[in-house]
């Protein structure tokens, strides 16, 4: 037998929400659904709360209005929902939770592209085989003859898992039918890898672009040469650098922060700035109203960035593709994070300021090895087994060494968390900090 229990109620703007708890031998449970009373019947709402006070102010609505015939949904009613409707559910459960649109879209496109490619009408209908099947021979686009590529795929058998996971939590299926669907092995399949711009190509490539007064996208040559700066200083991607604003930047603690909605986690990023560039954002933010972007336009929505890279990186001489690595937009954010690990910091403090959700993913993905790294780590080792005399030995391993040091790129200085580039300055018009100021 069940009853309502008070102490559970959540009154919201005139709303009495409750959950439903029982006592059966003596243990008590409770429902996972909040409920409202209308008319004397209890109407189950959503085990979330933002949906179930939502859900309640439009039933409420409908009584004022005269309109309501309160129906309790049964499990088979929700089971009978098209799949197109359980989609636009799934879409709102989403926005609610605090998922951007942007990702709403994408999430509802992938699984609608899916489900209509595999005549999929119903939740029932849901084959775990067909879907594969179908994923595996998705195409770039409808008119090409390239396929989709291993990430990709697995982008879309992820927006299935994680809509098959809403539709159990409603009780509208029992299990997982893509639960057991293994991923496509993107290291099989690594058609686009980035790779890390040395800090001779960094100055070059932002020499350059102030020498040549070019303007691009509507970005004049000193804004984008501001952008790249401050694009490997602080790793933010695209769209977080295309959502900020002067106001966004606290040079006097030498930070900038983006909010949470254009983040890729939809948590605000607070990134420190190196000293070296905090003079040169004071000279640059002079004029611009603390309103309006810094660099407008649509460049970051329609991903316009590696476009006015590329052809920059071309005006400097430096190659947009290195040894079948590419030296895209995103890529001064891989030089951000391989030069915090090849300039010592800890690797949960890189994690932290690349903002990844693993220390795998810092680590193996961004983490780049420049040229004579390896050779840099076996010069340690004794000569074992080796017939030479003691100076030989020692000649031989400082050679080697000394050959390692000079060929890696140059990395970052960790002061406190706030990285500078060491060799040439990636800020041409700016001057190297003290020898007091480091010692700070």
């Amino acid at each position: 037998m069940w009853y309502c229990h008070q102490s559970q109620a959540l009154r919201t703007s005139g709303m009495n929400l409750f959950k439903k708890t029982w006592t059966r031998k003596g243990k008590q449970s409770q429902s996972k659904k909040w409920y409202i009373s209308i008319d004397k019947k209890h109407v189950p709402l959503s085990p979330n709360k933002k949906i179930a006070e939502e859900m309640a102010a439009q039933l409420l609505d409908k009584k004022a209005a005269g309109t309501l015939g309160v129906v309790v949904m049964s499990k088979d009613d929700d089971r009978r929902k098209s799949l197109s409707a359980l989609v636009g559910e799934w879409a709102e459960a989403l926005r609610v939770k605090g998922t951007s649109a942007e990702q709403i879209e994408l999430l509802k496109a992938r699984v609608t592209r899916v489900t209509a490619g595999c005549s999929f009408d119903r939740a029932r209908d849901l084959k775990g085989e067909a879907a594969y099947t179908f994923i595996g021979g998705l195409k770039v686009r409808e008119d090409s003859e390239q396929f989709a590529s291993y990430q990709t795929r697995n982008f879309y058998l992820s927006a299935l898992k994680q809509f098959a996971r809403f539709l159990i939590r409603r009780k509208i299926l029992t299990e997982n039918p893509f639960q057991d669907l293994e991923p496509w092995d993107v290291r099989k399949d690594r058609k686009h890898d980035r790779r890390e711009l040395t800090a001779e190509e960094l100055q070059s490539l932002i020499a350059t672009t102030e020498e040549e007064g070019i303007t691009r996208s509507k970005l004049s040559a000193t804004d984008r040469a501001m952008l790249y700066r401050v694009a490997v200083f602080t790793g933010l991607r695209s769209a977080e650098l295309g959502s900020l604003k002067p106001s966004s930047f606290d040079l006097a603690h030498a930070e900038v922060t983006v909010p949470g909605e254009f983040t890729k986690n939809g948590d605000p990023a607070v990134q420190p700035l190196p000293p070296v560039v905090v003079p040169l954002l004071v000279e640059w933010l002079k004029g611009k109203p603390a309103g309006n972007l810094c660099w407008p336009g649509t460049w970051a929505k329609h991903k316009g960035a590696g476009k006015f890279l590329k052809a920059d990186l071309h005006a400097a001489g430096v190659p947009y593709v290195k040894d079948g690595l590419f030296a895209d937009f995103h890529s001064l954010r891989h030089s951000y994070i391989s030069r915090l690990i090849r300039g010592g910091t800890n690797l949960k403090v890189a994690q932290a300021l690349a903002r990844h959700s693993t220390i795998t993913l810092t680590a193996d993905r961004y983490g780049h090895l420049a040229h004579g790294e390896k050779r840099a780590a076996v010069a340690v080792f004794d000569a074992i087994g080796c017939k030479q005399d003691a100076s030989s030995e020692t000649d031989d391993t400082e050679r080697l060494k000394n050959k390692a040091i000079a060929e890696p790129a140059c990395g970052l200085e960790n002061r406190q968390h706030r990285k500078v580039f060491q060799g040439s300055n990636p800020c041409p018009s700016a001057q190297r900090p003290s020898n007091s100021q480091q010692s700070q």
